[in-house]
């Protein structure tokens, strides 16, 4: 009995060691907004950051971005000027309809913390939804590595878009404010 409870004792040991050492190995690349409901024609601003906390040192890699593009439309990448990226890691992703291939970054000394890579730009083109989701680029630029050129297995938390109808309320409000305008501007001529 005394080797059984040992035994149970040990095995709880070791499974919260296994578990928190896969917590110091996290690494997670987010999307935010995690959501937004926009109007057709708005212009869609996503932030792509990371969050290396967890002891890990990151070498570099790359990202993919997928969506829906009969909802969404691709504009443009913009790199964060303020994170410490070599120029080497960098480049501009291709364009694919549908998938924006290859965001890269990384770091010869390693990057770790928090930070924010880089906003992507996209135009709303149609009524719909799409979620923004993301997984390691194969190719060019590869998937994510550490200082020690071991493979980076990354926790991506991605985002979704809605496209929506302006309001009706915005419609009637607007129709409201115009009725005042010509009511104000009828009764200003009367005087």
């Amino acid at each position: 009995m005394f080797n059984m409870k040992k035994t149970v004792v040990v095995s709880a040991i070791v499974a919260t060691l296994v578990g928190f050492g896969s917590l110091a190995e996290a690494a997670t690349i987010s999307l935010s907004p995690g959501h937004q409901d926009v109007a057709p024609g708005s212009a869609v601003s996503v932030v792509l950051g990371f969050d290396f906390t967890g002891g890990t040192s990151v070498l570099g890699g790359g990202v993919d971005v997928f969506y829906n593009s009969s909802v969404l439309d691709f504009v443009s990448f913009t790199y964060n000027p303020a994170l410490a990226i070599d120029p080497d890691f960098s480049r501009v992703p291709d364009d694919m309809s549908g998938e924006v291939n290859g965001i890269s970054f990384g770091n010869f000394g390693g990057l770790s913390g928090t930070g924010v890579v880089g906003t992507l730009q996209f135009k709303a083109l149609a009524l719909g939804e799409t979620p923004l989701t993301m997984a390691d680029n194969n190719s060019p630029a590869g998937p994510f590595f550490d200082v020690a050129a071991k493979q980076v297995t990354m926790n991506y938390q991605n985002a979704h878009v809605n496209v929506v109808p302006i309001p009706a309320a915005v419609w009637l409000f607007g129709s409201g404010l115009a009725g005042l305008g010509l009511f104000r501007t009828r009764r200003r001529a009367r005087s």
